[in-house]
């Protein structure tokens, strides 16, 4: 009897750790709409569409000796930083105990068959910013690069994977990844935030062992992989084999093979992630979107690979224009693969939307193991089809069907740029999209705002504040939180994040609150600010200001006393304040604001006030 219940439990709890996963993790961002973007384009300015045409400087130094072997490649050993203009040569080891920094703006360009390999135990800082990505890139000049141009960037860890501990990574680059019973699912090999990886992708022997623009091999969920593009990529742009690693905001363009491959019991969460189809450019074993397997055996092996994405958009190549003609379906899910997809947006694959190869596969989606949900797939002659012996999976249509999927016959309803013009892109849907009607599997889409006063004024003196409230509908949107901004006259008033508006001096002002979902739904509110003072007399006080424009300290004097000092961006919320003053002195430290235009608002003991514009150089 003890025996039983025993073998009971332990069954219950394999089943349960097989299918963890949950897209209500703490991890993804609760967003509105379906794909991998709302009313924000977070490809901007960092990201690049054009990269065959970019002008990058020559190098000045290199890293790496040109051998291409792990025996006589080149090792880094102990903590390291490059910076500049850097050719990588051969391959380069960051060895176990080892971080290799690379600092914000660095662009290194890949020789031929260079690689950089991160083993266990090291580490590979690459923190870029929005304005000064990491870039790695191919050694040729522009108009003559092209996929395959070097090789890549692989990552071990120690975190799980389903086949051993001593793994040796694809690539032929003589790297293991796993620690077996050791293994450390929060492993942190570094991280990798705005980077770009532009044409990589190497067959090493010929033979098919190829390394991919980015391979991770059982990666913890230590590390940080957050705004990573790879474009051109010979092989797969993003493979994972087992890990935990979680990523955000990732881009796979014109990629030869596939765009996101998972194996070996991969078990991340992925949010926002892009690919872009080329049509000229394919491999020669067929192309996708997403390709994943448990392992190449069709294995029970534990963990699954049972990763899970949301907010993925698909952009297939429309037509294969390719020497080719390998351009294939949007998702091939096969091998008792356990991946969970939601929220994804697919058009233009040419052989379709979605393939469900072998009977395991089957059974493991017919049980909600493997799972498409809440997803739109459109343009499609053929949705969803079955590969297998026996086929469980008796109505591939339905089963779509039933996880609230949409299936539409063209895009008239999705309204957003296809094909995508990579020399200028568009991937914000238009007003009234389907991707930002439909609703998530977090939730519904915000459909309207309300923006209210209280005592419903629309007029307030300029020695008064206004709190405003935002009234948000449906109720079961996905968050009723709204950001508040100044539409017009940011020199009138200035509005904080919870709504409460505070005069700057008389005039008109326009508050405006956008709904946090991403649906872009928004609404405004007409306010007039007035004077408080009788006629023949005067609110306005003189101040001198200088310099201006400023790099850092600002200096004010005034004929009375000021009180108060407050520096407002252009959508009048305070970015600095300096209380308490009491003197016709004061000055204001800017250093660290962006640059751009700002407007100081002095108070005055006897509650007269100043606004004067300033430029933060």
């Amino acid at each position: 009897m003890k025996k039983t219940l025993l073998v009971s439990i332990l069954a219950i709890a394999s089943v349960i750790g097989a299918n963890a996963q949950s897209i209500n993790d703490p991890f993804f961002e609760k967003v509105s709409y379906v794909g991998a973007f709302g009313n924000e384009d977070w490809t901007k300015g960092w990201a690049n569409f054009d990269p065959q045409n970019t002008d990058y400087p020559e190098t000045t130094t290199t890293l790496g000796n040109g051998e291409l072997s792990y025996a006589a490649g080149y090792k880094i050993t102990s903590n390291t930083s490059i910076s500049g203009v850097v050719k990588l040569s051969g391959w380069v080891y960051v060895k176990d105990g080892a971080t290799l920094t690379i600092e914000k703006g660095t662009i290194i360009r890949g020789e031929s068959s260079a690689a950089l390999i991160v083993e266990r135990g090291g580490k590979l800082i690459a923190e870029g910013t929005v304005d000064k990505p990491i870039v790695f890139t191919s050694i040729k000049p522009k108009g003559s690069r092209a996929a395959s141009d070097w090789a890549g960037v692989i990552i071990c860890g120690k975190a799980t994977n389903n086949k051993s501990n001593n793994t040796l990574i694809e690539g032929g680059v003589g790297a293991y990844f796993g620690a077996g019973d050791q293994a450390v699912e929060n492993d942190n090999s570094g991280i990798l935030k705005y980077v770009r990886i532009e044409f990589p992708g190497y067959d090493i022997d010929g033979a098919g062992n190829e390394i991919n623009g980015l391979t991770m091999g059982s990666v913890g969920s230590g590390t940080t992989i957050d705004y990573v593009q790879v474009s051109f990529s010979g092989d797969d742009a993003f493979e994972w084999f087992g890990g935990s690693v979680n990523c955000k905001h990732l881009i796979a363009l014109a990629t030869e093979d596939d765009d996101f491959d998972t194996d070996n019991g991969y078990v991340g969460k992925v949010q926002f992630a892009l690919a872009v189809r080329d049509p000229k450019v394919c491999d020669t074993d067929g192309a996708r979107g997403f390709e994943s397997d448990n392992d190449a055996n069709s294995s029970y092996n534990k963990p699954y690979t049972a990763a899970v994405f949301s907010n993925v958009s698909l952009f297939g190549p429309k037509t294969d224009e390719s020497a080719n003609q390998k351009h294939d379906v949007a998702m091939l899910l096969r091998r008792n693969t356990r991946l969970q997809i939601y929220n994804l947006f697919s058009t233009g694959f040419v052989k379709g939307g979605v393939v469900i190869d072998g009977d395991v596969t089957q059974k493991a989606a017919g049980e909600d193991s493997l799972v498409i949900k809440n997803s739109i797939f459109a343009g499609y002659s053929k949705f969803i089809s079955t590969k297998g012996t026996n086929n469980p999976l008796s109505n591939a249509k339905a089963w779509l069907v039933n996880g609230k999927n949409d299936t539409l016959n063209n895009l008239d309803n999705v309204k957003v740029q296809f094909p995508i013009v990579v020399t200028a892109p568009v991937f914000i849907p238009e007003s009234g999209s389907v991707l930002l009607t439909k609703g998530s599997s977090f939730g519904a889409a915000v459909t309207s705002i309300v923006i209210s006063a209280a005592g419903n004024v629309t007029s307030i003196k300029t020695t008064e504040t206004l709190q405003l409230s935002a009234t948000v509908t449906p109720d079961n949107a996905v968050s009723k939180e709204v950001s508040w901004s100044i539409e017009s006259g940011s020199d009138v008033a200035s509005v904080s994040e919870s709504g409460l508006v505070t005069p700057l001096k008389a005039g008109n002002v326009t508050i405006k609150a956008v709904a946090k979902d991403g649906s872009g739904i928004s609404s405004t509110f007409a306010l007039e600010v007035k004077s408080n003072v009788a006629v023949g007399s005067t609110s306005v006080a003189t101040a001198s200001i200088w310099p201006n424009p400023a790099m850092d300290l600002v200096q004010v004097k005034c004929e009375n006393e000021i009180s108060s000092l407050e520096v407002l961006n252009n959508v009048g919320q305070i970015v600095l304040k300096v209380a308490n003053i009491n003197s016709n002195n004061s000055s204001a430290n800017i250093s660290n604001l962006n640059s751009g235009i700002y407007f100081m608002k002095l108070t005055m003991s006897n509650g007269a006030v100043s606004v004067n514009k300033i430029v933060k150089k």
